[in-house]
């Protein structure tokens, strides 16, 4: 019997931790296949609800179903058919706590790029780019109950590598016939998104500063996230790595680095080395800002920083749009409304 999770229950088993890094390569999904909405009983209806919740799952739990098959009624499940017409669509088995009404239950959870698929259209354009920005960063956003103290305490997990890549996704989403639910949200969504972000922060402010005017950002072009600049001394000598490690760094003149210093990562050691870089990197050329949290909580400040850069970067913001500002406000409080410092 397989099971196969999906939208938040899925969302969450890959926050949580239970999908592992380095877990084997996703199998296909077959609508016609024989996927099962729940084990089929109250007894293991009731022990798969009980052991998602160890999992960190709350109800409803969301399974996909055959789509021609008879969707599942059992109280405290939402099964969904996959959309009609998608093409490549895969599912990564999951190992679950083990539970004597389950030994004979295989657990599956769509793939990354499935997962976006179905929860772009739930989310509408900004909160897919965030979800976008999260899957293809290397951090995975938790909740307050995570018992892993330093997640919890963080907001988010650390991960070595991204569960998907822009590249990727692109590449599934471009399969999908247009009239596929959901497809034109993600798409939307995607073309918003960067790579290599490595925490909830660093995704809000790349979004702040890139999405276009009509969804209350500056669209100034999109630096590279946490990524090693190729630059050489101006007499010849290498610099060190520290210095080429930019937080968001664009390569095209002017050069340009941001470094976001926050209070949970920068402490009076990492802001002196920041500084130490600053002055470096302004001997070469390169323009370098340092930015905190009030440079960002702040929407006065925000607003500043970016017309700043965009100034900087040879682009002055200007926009024909009479209620930008409201549009901006509304950005603002989606992408740093919580007023915590996270990343």
């Amino acid at each position: 019997m397989r099971i196969l999770l999906s939208h938040w229950t899925a969302l969450t088993l890959y926050r949580r931790g239970w999908v592992l890094e380095g877990s084997p390569p996703a199998e296909p999904i077959d609508p016609c296949d024989a996927w099962k909405g729940a084990p089929g009983g109250k007894a293991s209806n009731r022990a798969l609800t009980q052991v998602l919740a160890s999992c960190g799952c709350c109800p409803p739990i969301h399974t996909l179903v055959p789509a021609s098959g008879h969707r599942s009624g059992a109280h405290g499940f939402a099964s969904h058919c996959l959309p009609r017409g998608v093409v490549d669509a895969r599912a990564t088995r999951v190992r679950l706590p083990a539970s004597e009404q389950l030994k004979d239950a295989e657990t599956y959870v769509v793939s990354p790029e499935l997962l976006f698929l179905e929860l772009a259209r739930l989310l509408g354009e900004v909160g897919a780019a965030l979800l976008g920005m999260e899957l293809c960063g290397r951090y995975l956003r938790a909740d307050p109950q995570d018992p892993r103290e330093q997640v919890a305490r963080a907001g988010f997990a650390s991960r070595r590598e991204p569960l998907m890549a822009p590249g990727e996704a692109g590449g599934f989403l471009g399969k999908q016939p247009r009239y596929v639910e959901g497809a034109r949200h993600a798409i939307d969504g995607l073309a918003h998104v960067g790579a290599g972000a490595r925490s909830p922060m660093e995704s809000a402010v790349f979004l702040g500063m890139t999405l276009p005017a009509r969804l209350g950002g500056f669209a100034i072009e999109k630096p590279q996230i946490n990524v090693k600049m190729e630059l050489e001394h101006r007499e010849g000598r290498v610099l060190a790595d520290d210095l080429l490690e930019w937080d968001y760094g664009w390569s095209e003149p002017p050069l340009m680095d941001i470094e976001y210093q926050s209070r949970l990562f920068h402490g009076t050691a990492p802001r002196a080395r920041d500084d130490r870089r600053r002055n470096e990197l302004a001997s070469d050329g390169v323009v370098s800002l340092a930015w905190g949290p009030a440079d960002v909580m702040d929407p006065v400040a925000f607003e500043t920083n970016c017309l700043n850069v965009a100034r900087l970067r040879g682009r002055p913001f200007r926009t024909e749009l009479r209620d930008f500002e409201q549009r901006y406000r509304r950005l603002h409080s989606l992408l740093f409304g919580s007023g915590a410092d996270v990343g």
